[in-house]
């Protein structure tokens, strides 16, 4: 559930397929980086989800994030795609030229005009099942410190960590399938 909004696994699990497919026709190959720049809500589960099913390895930003801290991460990371809204296209034009990786922006409420593509044009494509291999060892995240000693370190997690934690959390918290849980930390961050 999103506000009055209600997504059906089914339904997400579509979703993720027609954004991993789109990635993967836009170019997007296995272990590239792709970022997110979004808040807290469903476009990000999608993104974050759809990124990995292609293959990919997830970076997600801070959306209150300056200019410079956007274009050090995505240029240490050697992004090749962001995923954003089209509110922040602005700001990421002031820095695009700067990265010299970065080959598309993908915008949440924009229209596909170039290297800029449009988020809604990607979720409504047809697509089958998206089946890229992974291993256990492939990066599924690169998570940026906050760089209190100096510049922000981008944290690697594999699928193997993920799939870790999230069986060691289901056994101690106990979840259940009946549970229903409210996310109140940022997506971005490393919870």
């Amino acid at each position: 559930y999103f506000n009055e909004t209600k997504i059906t696994y089914r339904q997400l699990d579509q979703e993720v397929d027609s954004l991993a497919g789109g990635l993967l026709e836009l170019g997007l190959r296995r272990q590239q980086r792709v970022s997110l720049l979004l808040g807290n809500n469903p476009d990000f589960i999608r993104s974050h989800f759809a990124i990995t099913r292609a293959g990919g390895t997830a970076v997600p930003l801070n959306p209150m994030f300056k200019g410079e801290e956007i274009k050090y991460i995505l240029n240490d990371a050697e992004a090749v795609f962001l995923i954003t809204p089209v509110s922040f296209l602005p700001l990421i034009e002031t820095v695009w030229g700067q990265v010299p990786t970065l080959r598309r922006v993908i915008v949440i409420g924009g229209e596909t005009d170039g290297d800029v593509v449009s988020y809604e044009d990607l979720l409504a494509r047809p697509s089958g099942p998206v089946e890229v291999k992974t291993a256990d060892s492939d990066i599924a995240a690169c998570l940026y410190t906050s760089g209190t000693t100096g510049k922000p370190k981008g944290a690697l997690l594999t699928h193997g960590n993920l799939v870790f934690d999230t069986l060691a959390t289901i056994k101690h918290v106990e979840v259940l399938p009946t549970d229903n849980h409210l996310c109140v930390l940022p997506l971005f961050h490393s919870f």
